[in-house]
C-alpha cells in the first residue's frame, strides 16, 4: 500500500455516471482507511426521484487491497427508492490522489464513478477512529 500519504483518508469530491438518461451527480465524501479497511460519509443532492431536491447522505463500509478498494453505500433516512445497497469496486491512481470504477446496485443500475482528493486528514484522526472503533 505504500506510506501514510498514499491512505485514502480524507476528503473527496467525486461523479458517477448513470447507464442512461440521468445526468451525472456529483457528490462529496469523507473516507478514514485503516489497516485496510476503508469506512465513510457521502453528502450528494438527489437529482433522480422527481420533485424538490434533497440533500442525501450515505454511510460507507469497505476495503482496500493494494490498489483495489471495495466498498458498500447505504443512503441513512433516504426516500424508498434510494434504499438499496450499492456497491462500488475501483481501483486506486495517482498515488492515493484518484479512485476510479464501477457502481452497481445488483439487479437494477451500474454506472461508473470517478473520486478526487481534496484534503488528507492527518494520522492522529485515523488513530482516534481506530479507537472509537473498536472500543480500545
Amino acid at each position: 500500500m505504500g506510506d501514510a500519504s498514499e491512505l485514502l483518508t480524507g476528503d473527496w469530491q467525486g461523479t458517477y455516471y448513470y447507464p442512461a438518461r440521468f445526468e451525472p451527480v456529483p457528490f462529496e465524501a469523507s473516507l478514514i482507511e485503516f489497516e485496510g479497511l476503508v469506512t465513510g460519509t457521502t453528502s450528494e443532492i438527489n437529482r433522480v426521484a422527481g420533485g424538490a431536491e434533497q440533500k442525501m447522505q450515505g454511510h460507507l463500509d469497505g476495503e482496500r487491497s493494494g490498489d483495489a478498494v471495495h466498498f458498500s453505500k447505504v443512503y441513512v433516512g433516504a426516500p424508498d427508492q434510494h434504499r438499496l445497497e450499492i456497491l462500488y469496486a475501483g481501483m486506486v491512481r495517482d498515488k492515493g490522489t484518484r479512485i476510479e470504477g464501477t457502481w452497481t446496485i445488483p439487479g437494477n443500475w451500474s454506472g461508473v464513478f470517478k473520486m478526487t482528493r481534496t484534503r488528507q486528514k492527518q494520522v492522529w484522526f485515523r488513530r482516534r477512529w481506530w479507537f472509537e472503533k473498536t472500543g480500545v
